[in-house]
């Protein structure tokens, strides 16, 4: 059986030892009509025969495209509005689903439009503030974008610029704003009664993360002035390649989900993304489709998004590696390093790219792979019932500082100059503190670098050093994820997935500010709840935790805390276990 093909629609496998088992996946795939009941939502295939109505439910993205495609003069339309009315900017207010998607165009795309477009996924009041400031409220559009309508994220970032922009437009104020969300939310109710200039109705049989070929992501698209009747072109070239009628040897989305699923089935299970710079963005929007529909019950696939490869000595027997091969850019050096992976054992899954606009077949072609492992490791893609974990606890701090004011925390801490450590373990000093945390750290673990703080690229290349810090003398799996952005992503995947996380976790208390309208908390006080709730969640779920927050500049806080994490690999060291001393000598460098 030949899995690979001249076809550049199709994954090319190189899976060594493991191809026999993939071989064997495939063939049993195929024998039970996998494809052709997946097309008719059969639960069976997730193991819910008693609640396949939850999956009939949730997959109205599987057909979505042509839907689309209907509703593009709307969008388009729209556009011209906009631009009719002098619309210079437009600032899309959303969480996790409902913004990755314009995030991944923004930074792909980097083109001029006559409108200026931006996007605020964050409660961190300097990037809003930010942001605010290279606007002019005046002659600019506001999207709000949240699937469920409550998205507190959302709402919160609503209420903040509807005030801003009402006491600019007053009573036209309604004019200047457009929603994005589900049929019966409460935004729609809030958008009727402040007379939005608009309100796309999205489908409700399609969950956030499979919402890319929806409005969420074609009002973005369109809005930068980009053709979606070609992006949509490219995604119903794939759906029509995925179909019932294809044989699974020749599908592009089931070969790979097949293979995916079935290498982290045998312990393959930490999805390594190499993706060239210039198309790196996509990697945020897959992190999180792959990450929260796969990480429960203990088990799932864990993304890990790079641009380039260390030596093959920093690289367990856990990785897949997924190269992203753009046609345009020559990438000999990590051709190079992958080519040399396979030989060591590592299966490698090359996805060929040539232009922009693939990216509407990469996202179906995505959504069906992830979907069709899922079925493979018998979880349910559709659910994320472990992010209600840390919601449910941000939502009890924030009733608390309604009561008292502040935001309270009982939790112990380690003062050290400009830093504060957290923990879940006890030490009598910061650098015992860390190698304690370290000394935990276990074989196929992975670290989840969690930053609350601004995202900037001075601060992103400061986090991609730590990571490397810890790749280099750990040897462990690291990602990188930013704050509330990830707690609807990853976040799922680090409660509900495999046992075997370590969290480190970023605040900062920098002056920024500002308030909430109609809230008793401030946007600090609101990132500062989340941080803390995600925290807490993890600690009762007795995961290894370190929190440290930065002080007031995030820049010099990360430097010191880098120069800490150095000092402290470097040597050997007795460690302070449990409160205990114990004579446990290891070695970290």
């Amino acid at each position: 059986m030949e899995l690979n093909s001249n076809d550049r629609l199709l994954p090319i496998l190189n899976l060594g030892q493991y191809q026999s088992a993939v071989s064997l996946r495939l063939s049993k795939m195929e024998e039970s009509h996998f494809i052709s009941r997946f097309w008719n939502k059969d639960g069976r295939l997730w193991n819910l025969e008693e609640d396949s109505k939850s999956i009939k439910e949730s997959m109205g993205w599987i057909k979505v495209v042509d839907k689309m495609v209907e509703k593009l003069p709307e969008i388009n339309e729209f556009l011209e509005e906009c631009l009719k009315n002098d619309i210079k900017n437009a600032v899309l207010l959303g969480m996790g689903g409902s913004s990755l998607v314009s995030i991944v165009f923004k930074r792909i795309l980097k083109n001029k439009s006559k409108i200026n477009f931006h996007i605020i996924d964050t409660t961190d009041p300097s990037t809003i503030k930010q942001i605010e400031n290279q606007i002019d409220i005046k002659n600019t559009m506001f999207i709000v974008a949240s699937k469920s309508g409550s998205t507190a994220e959302a709402m919160a970032l609503f209420e903040y610029f509807y005030s801003k922009s009402e006491y600019i437009h007053g009573e036209q104020t309604g004019n200047y704003f457009t929603a994005i969300t589900d049929p019966g939310t409460n935004l729609r109710t809030i958008a009727q009664q402040r007379h939005f200039k608009k309100v796309f109705v999205n489908f409700e049989d399609i969950g956030g993360r499979y919402s890319a070929l929806t409005y969420f992501g074609l009002l973005p698209w369109v809005m930068m002035e980009q053709n979606a009747s070609d992006l949509l072109k490219n995604a119903q070239k794939m759906a029509k390649k995925c179909s019932s009628e294809v044989i699974i040897y020749q599908n592009p989305g089931f070969l790979l989900g097949a293979a995916i699923g079935e290498l982290a089935r045998l312990g393959r299970n930490k999805l390594t993304l190499v993706i060239p710079e210039s198309f790196s963005a996509f990697g945020i929007w897959l992190e999180q489709l792959i990450a929260e529909s796969t990480g429960k019950n203990g088990i799932g696939i864990l993304p890990i998004i790079t641009t380039q490869l260390g030596a093959s000595k920093f690289y367990g027997d856990d990785r897949i590696f997924v190269f992203f091969d753009l046609v345009k850019e020559q990438n000999e050096n990590v051709k190079d390093k992958l080519s040399y992976f396979s030989k060591l054992g590592h299966p490698i899954i090359n996805i060929p790219i040539e232009s922009t606009m693939d990216l509407g077949g990469e996202f179906f072609k995505w959504e069906i792979a992830t979907a069709t492992a899922c079925a493979i490791l018998g979880i349910n893609p559709f659910d994320q019932e472990n992010v209600q974990k840390s919601k449910e606890i941000t939502n009890k701090l924030l009733i608390a500082i309604n009561q008292n004011k502040k935001l309270n925390t009982d939790i112990s801490y380690i003062k050290d100059e400009n830093l504060s450590f957290y923990s879940s373990h006890t030490a009598d000093n910061s650098n015992l503190l860390i190698k304690n945390f370290l000394n935990h750290i276990k074989e196929r673990d992975y670290i989840a670098i969690q930053a609350y703080i601004t995202e900037n690229k001075d601060i992103d290349n400061k986090l991609k050093d730590i990571k490397k810090l810890f790749q280099e003398k750990l040897n462990i799996a690291t990602t990188i994820g930013y704050g509330p952005r990830y707690l609807h992503s990853t976040g799922q995947y680090h409660k509900g997935g495999p046992n075997n996380g370590v969290f480190l976790q970023f605040t900062s208390n920098e002056p920024d500010d500002t308030e909430i309208p109609g809230k008793p908390y401030t946007f600090r006080q609101l990132i500062n709840a989340q941080a803390l709730g995600d925290f807490t969640a993890l600690l009762n779920d007795k995961k290894n935790i370190l929190s440290v927050d930065l002080g007031n500049d995030i820049l010099k806080g990360l430097n010191e805390f880098k120069m800490v994490l150095e000092n402290v690999t470097k040597t050997d060291n007795y460690l302070l276990i449990n409160g205990k001393s114990e004579k446990t000598k290891v070695t970290l460098s």
